[in-house]
């Protein structure tokens, strides 16, 4: 029930009903004043000398008694739906319901067990039954998750996991899980910071080590263009041959100097550029190319070291 301001008007209201004898109930709903302000207008009322006669509650009937006693055995109705349905003040069917579970409890039975783990519509607030509002109502929350999801929410805060990637595993966002995080107990939140702070530090280390990982080589065909140039050119060309050409067609690509639409003429005159370099015994020849008559002895293992000081030792000199 929400309170409201209390006027000139809203208390001569209040003094108009309790003269007229209204139960004090239905003062606070039509007025939306509170027992305490209620209290105060009575004693105010009797200090000026004016008699106050407040309603007397109606006893109940002994058949109306007998069905809400049927109503809360046989039932799992609440005191407010059952007011409704016998027409009884809601505070009357309270005071009866707790009757009733005392002559229940005296003689060894047990009564059905709320959410929360109190008996069944126990007075006062219920987190199991704001559960069910919320959840009723379309709410979403970590306390509308089913208890091992909300378990194993509070077990990841804990252990110091960021509330984004439990958000994410749960379907909930960053706020939510905050919220559900600003419930914890001082000991559980100093526990979430120090697994937060140890967990950051993890974090951080495999950032950093991602970053500087050492790249991995790859394959010349697993670029597109390499490797239709490379299926351009027959392989029955010399290796060392075939490389420079697919390499001179690359380049002039790259370079801008062709265009990818004429790779027929650009691989053509690569090749004929490479054979009229290293293909004839009189010009240049690649230091790739394997030695006739050897298995894999090429023109660069002919060549000699200039930078070496073996052709001092061959000449019988001494090296200082």
């Amino acid at each position: 029930m929400a309170y409201v301001a209390m006027t000139m008007a809203r208390a001569a209201e209040v003094c108009a009903r309790l003269l007229n004898r209204d139960s004090l109930a239905e003062i606070k709903r039509r007025t939306g004043v509170g027992n305490s302000t209620m209290k105060q207008a009575i004693e105010t009322l009797r200090l000026h000398g004016v008699n106050v006669e407040l309603r007397a509650r109606t006893p109940l009937t002994e058949a109306r008694s007998a069905e809400m006693t049927r109503l809360f055995s046989e039932t799992n109705l609440s005191n407010r739906n059952i007011a409704a349905r016998l027409g009884a003040p809601l505070e009357r069917v309270r005071e009866v319901r707790l009757r009733y579970n005392e002559a229940v409890v005296l003689a060894g039975g047990e009564l059905a067990a709320c959410g929360c783990g109190q008996y069944l519509h126990h007075p006062r607030l219920c987190w199991a039954r704001t559960h069910e509002n919320m959840k009723a109502h379309g709410v979403r929350s970590v306390l509308t998750l089913p208890n091992d999801q909300q378990a194993d929410v509070r077990d990841r805060l804990l252990k110091g996991e960021t509330m984004r990637s439990i958000g994410e595993r749960v379907g909930l966002p960053r706020s939510l899980i905050y919220s559900f995080l600003a419930s914890f107990a001082a000991e559980e939140r100093t526990v979430r910071t120090d697994a937060f702070k140890v967990g950051a530090g993890r974090r951080r280390a495999v950032a950093i080590t991602r970053q500087t990982a050492r790249p991995q080589a790859t394959r010349p065909e697993a670029d597109p263009l390499y490797a239709r140039i490379a299926a351009a050119v027959p392989r029955s060309i010399d290796p060392a041959i075939r490389d420079d050409i697919i390499g001179d067609a690359y380049i002039a690509i790259l370079d801008g100097r062709a265009k990818v639409g004429q790779l027929t003429e650009v691989v053509k005159r690569a090749r004929s550029k490479v054979f009229a370099a290293f293909a004839n015994s009189f010009g240049p020849r690649s230091l790739d190319q394997v030695v006739a008559g050897t298995d894999d002895f090429t023109l660069m293992d002919t060549l000699r070291d200039e930078s070496s000081s073996s052709w001092l030792e061959e000449m019988g000199a001494t090296v200082w």
